[in-house]
Parts: C-alpha cells; sequence; structure tokens
C-alpha cells in the first residue's frame, strides 16, 4: 500500500499587513462599523463589522472587531508587518489583535482586514490605511478593565502590555509547580482575580472587573511545555519506491518550501538526538513542493508526526494546484 507524506498544517490564520506614526488624537476606528458591498446581490447587512484600532502605549496598538447586525464574527485575518510580537484574543463575541513595534514605531499604519461570520461563506475584506499609530479611542475609566501589572514570581510578565490578554510561557520539561501569578488593575476599584492553573500545562486566568462592575475581561496566562522531551518516531519501514518524504530520517526528502504565515516561524531543533522541525506560533504553514512538481498519483496515505503543548486539532489540507483541496482535521 503507497503512502506519501505531503503536509500542509492549518490552524487559526491570522493574517495582516501594516506600517505606524506619529500624529495625535481620537482615532476613526472607535467602534466604527464598516461593511462589505456583497457583488452579486448588492447586500451588505449581513458583513458588517464594527472595527476599532487604538493606541496602548508607545509601541503598541490593538485592532479589535465585532459584530454589526445578524452573525458572529468566526474569523480575523491579517498579513505581518514587522512587529516585534503580536498576541491575538477572542472572546466568543469580540476577536483582537495587538501588535508590538519596536521604537521608534512607524508614523501610520495600513491594515489590510479579512474577516468572516458564521451566517455568510468566505471572507470579506477592508483596506484600512494611513492610520496615525498614537490615535487612541476615549475609555470610561470606570469601565476600564485593563492591568498596571502582572507578575510572574513576584516579577512582570515578559512583553506585559496594558490591553494584553493572553500570554504563553514556555517552561522546561519536567515543571509541575505553577508560577505564582499576581496581578493590578489599572483603575481604583476595579478588581482582579487570579485562578491559578490546576496543572502543567494549565492556564492561569485573571478576571478583571470595571470600578463600576459594567465591564470584564479575561487575562489568560498558558504554561506551557517547551519540548515533548522525546524523539519523534521512528518512520514506518515501507519500500522507498512507495514513499514521497518531505521531512524524515528514513528516506530521501523531496525539495520542499517552507512558508509559515500569521505570524508563525520555521526553524531546527534537535530533540532527542533526532531532527525536528519546530513551527512556533503556529496559524498557518504552507509547504510547497512544486520545483519540481509531485506527482503523486498511487499514493492513498498521509503520515505525519507531530508534537503541541496545546493545540487540540491539527488541519491538513491537500492542495492540487488546480483548485482540488482536500482537508483533514486530526485531533490530538
Amino acid at each position: 500500500m503507497k503512502k506519501h507524506y505531503l503536509i500542509k498544517i492549518f490552524a487559526l490564520v491570522l493574517l495582516f499587513s501594516a506600517q505606524l506614526g506619529t500624529s495625535q488624537g481620537l482615532s476613526d476606528y472607535c467602534g466604527a462599523v464598516l461593511k462589505h458591498l456583497n457583488i452579486n446581490d448588492g447586500s451588505q447587512d449581513d458583513t458588517g463589522i464594527k472595527v476599532t484600532v487604538s493606541n496602548v502605549d508607545a509601541n503598541t496598538i490593538y485592532v479589535e472587531i465585532e459584530s454589526d447586525g445578524t452573525g458572529t464574527v468566526t474569523t480575523l485575518l491579517m498579513d505581518p508587518a514587522g512587529e516585534t510580537s503580536r498576541d491575538a484574543t477572542n472572546d466568543g463575541s469580540k476577536f483582537r489583535i495587538t501588535l508590538t513595534y519596536a521604537t521608534p514605531p512607524p508614523a501610520t499604519v495600513n491594515l489590510t482586514i479579512l474577516w468572516n461570520k458564521d451566517n455568510f461563506g468566505g471572507n470579506r475584506q477592508l483596506n484600512l490605511t494611513d492610520i496615525p499609530f498614537t490615535n487612541t479611542c476615549t475609555v470610561d475609566p470606570t469601565d476600564d478593565v485593563t492591568l498596571s501589572d502582572l507578575t510572574l514570581d513576584g516579577s512582570t510578565i515578559t512583553a506585559f502590555s496594558a490591553s494584553k490578554t493572553s500570554y504563553t510561557l514556555e517552561l522546561p520539561a519536567g515543571t509541575t509547580t505553577v508560577p505564582t501569578v499576581a496581578a493590578t488593575a489599572t483603575q481604583s476599584g476595579a478588581t482582579a482575580v487570579v485562578t491559578p492553573a490546576a496543572a502543567i500545562p494549565g492556564t492561569t486566568t485573571v478576571l478583571v472587573t470595571s470600578s463600576n462592575t459594567n465591564q470584564t475581561a479575561t487575562v489568560s496566562i498558558n504554561f506551557v511545555i517547551n519540548t515533548p522531551g522525546v524523539a519523534a518516531p521512528t518512520p514506518l519501514a515501507r519500500d522507498a519506491s512507495e514513499v514521497v518524504s518531505v521531512y524524515s530520517n528514513g528516506y530521501a526528502d523531496v525539495p520542499v518550501i517552507y512558508n509559515p504565515f500569521g505570524g508563525s516561524t520555521k526553524s531546527l531543533e534537535t530533540i532527542a538526538g533526532r531532527p525536528t522541525i519546530k513551527l512556533a506560533e503556529l496559524n498557518f504553514s504552507h509547504l510547497q513542493m512544486n520545483n519540481p512538481k509531485l506527482d503523486l498519483t498511487g499514493m492513498t496515505h498521509i503520515h505525519f508526526d507531530a508534537w503541541t503543548p496545546n493545540a487540540t486539532k491539527i488541519r491538513c489540507r491537500l492542495e492540487s494546484g488546480g483548485g482540488s483541496n482536500v482537508d483533514f482535521d486530526n485531533p490530538v
């Protein structure tokens, strides 16, 4: 029985493009209603979103979208644009992406926003250009649910930002003690309640409630083990003529170009003596195998070994290049 190792790993894609700025003032996008015209029937209502683009501090901005009208936003896509780090969160009704840039940040930000909602198929796209980096959206202090500090075992957490709502921290293999997290609300009268993770790996949460009790926000600190600790399994023994190998120790590999997207990165590590590809901050990674183009006629199976500290599903998509795609969802 023939098999091949054609792999394309697909998780949630976050697609951005950007650049940044210096003018001061109120942002034009503080819950602004934006709609994309449906060229088929002229409708707009089912695609509407509310967009907020606001400065956080000297080097950080965030983009947030929620549904306007019917339907729930299910996807926010953007391309990386030179930021030093990004953070993406989804609380079930709002998507937020926070971008942090090196000093000094660019002058204006140009955002290509793609989104999807559960009541229509396909993505919609809007281009927001020349948005001043330092423009902000006014917040009623009594509604404020940001933190002024978040500490891990007594020290401020790495990459802390007042509006950041999700952190992932890698811990050495064998760690069993949950780090101590403490949080301080920005506004007097607001509260921050910490619920520690039950074990490692696990997630500690901080529930922040505004001083008027009208607003809440949850900050998550995800503790993960940074390596599997054991080598990947030995490739199954097959006749070499029946295998197209993308990356293995047992067969000759075909030429592959890796194209990580949405903030994903690729590196090569050695784990327990075996070379291993690491895809970090994985959103979507495309494996291009068309130089030379592969003929997979007669291949019937796909096999890959993957390790993840926190994902629950890996989606693998096979593309023929002629518009015929097949998705495989693999629980982990």
